[in-house]
């Protein structure tokens, strides 16, 4: 459920006097500054966070009041809070890795919407801005504070994005899982995508490469009362080199819907060579399993050292045969044995959803 923000507090900077809201999750305390952006937006509500980043409602001012999604990055997160204690020089590094993954969902989100894929939320916006969480001291393991640089107390990245009404797949779910031909009309928007940023493109350089969507979960997908639905986290997309046959790291994923050539907790894989389309395509079959069932896809891990899943839906008489060979196929544990684009399990998808449509 969202969060309401509580406390407001004043602060002083070199700018003036400023106010900052706070949060709490995990039983930390954070701060964000409550406007933004030279006041353009106000911050009004808190949806969640994660490893990565923290996710905010917020009134565009300039605009209306219309309300809008801001996302930045979440600096005490999963993916520096362990780095804080080891000093100024790794922590800023962290912090370096993080707001470059910020640019480059910008920038896919904007290729993504410039190709007019209603499936993929509207980037609003992209500016630099205060972080109020960076503006605290910090120590090392010597108990030695330190504060980080200025440049980035005073740059922190934050993403602007279209407000969608409607509610996270991953609740739905919750409440009931989907049928036959609902999962077949999400799985439909999600290859048709998948089908684009799978497509081979050439760099300025020459180099060949294609787009992976890596980490493809419920909770990244909003969806309206008609089911048309909105990815709205592309934070972990990784460009594939063709010549060289491997994506760039650091990968995420969630445990459980990431392939057993990659699965792990980790946030690298030294094994990324084996990383590839194939891989996106069993995120979506264990995104199904999870539609039809409601059994999460980490709940059909039956190993994890190493990793092995049990996609047999054998039991669930409301799934169809054809379904349940579309969910097999695409989760098989050798990814030589799954479809191999992307184009084929769509053309799969669509035959059996039009049996339903007819």
């Amino acid at each position: 459920m969202p969060q309401t923000l509580g406390q407001i507090k004043t602060y002083d900077t070199a700018h003036g006097t400023e106010e900052a809201l706070c949060f709490a999750f995990e039983g930390k305390e954070h701060w964000i500054k409550r406007y933004l952006n030279n006041d353009r937006y106000q911050i009004c509500g808190f949806l969640g966070t994660g490893g990565l980043g923290c996710v905010f409602t917020a009134y565009d001012r300039w605009n209306c009041d219309n309300m809008v999604v801001i996302k930045t990055p979440y600096y005490m997160g999963d993916y520096c809070f362990p780095y804080i204690s080891r000093g100024k020089g790794v922590f800023e590094r962290q912090i370096d890795c993080l707001n470059k993954i910020y640019r480059d969902e910008k920038k896919y989100l904007a290729e993504l919407s410039n190709a007019g894929f209603d499936s993929v939320v509207n980037l609003n916006g992209f500016f630099f801005d205060r972080s109020v969480d960076l503006c605290r001291s910090f120590h090392n393991a010597a108990r030695v504070k330190y504060q980080v640089s200025e440049e980035y107390r005073e740059n922190a990245p934050f993403i602007v994005m279209k407000y969608i009404r409607g509610n996270t797949l991953g609740k739905i779910i919750q409440e009931k899982p989907l049928g036959n031909y609902k999962t077949l009309t999400i799985a439909k928007q999600i290859l048709s995508l998948m089908k684009y940023m799978h497509k081979r493109r050439v760099s300025s350089k020459g180099k060949e490469h294609y787009y992976l969507l890596c980490d493809l979960k419920a909770e990244n997908i909003i969806v309206t009362d008609d089911m048309h639905i909105s990815l709205i986290d592309f934070g972990a997309v990784k460009v594939y080199s063709s010549s060289r046959g491997e994506v760039n790291i650091p990968i995420f994923v969630t445990d459980g819907y990431a392939a057993p050539e990659v699965y792990s907790g980790s946030l690298e894989f030294i094994d990324n060579p084996r990383i590839d389309e194939r891989f996106d395509l069993f995120t979506l079959g264990a995104l199904m399993a999870y539609c039809l069932t409601g059994k999460k896809p980490r709940d059909f891990l039956i190993n994890t050292t190493p990793p092995q899943h049990n996609f047999d839906l054998a039991s669930y008489d409301n799934i169809t045969k054809n379904v349940k060979n579309i969910i097999k196929k695409s989760t098989m544990h050798q990814r030589q044995e799954r479809y191999q684009d992307s184009s084929t399990m769509l053309y799969e998808a669509l035959n059996e959803l039009s049996r339903f449509q007819g």
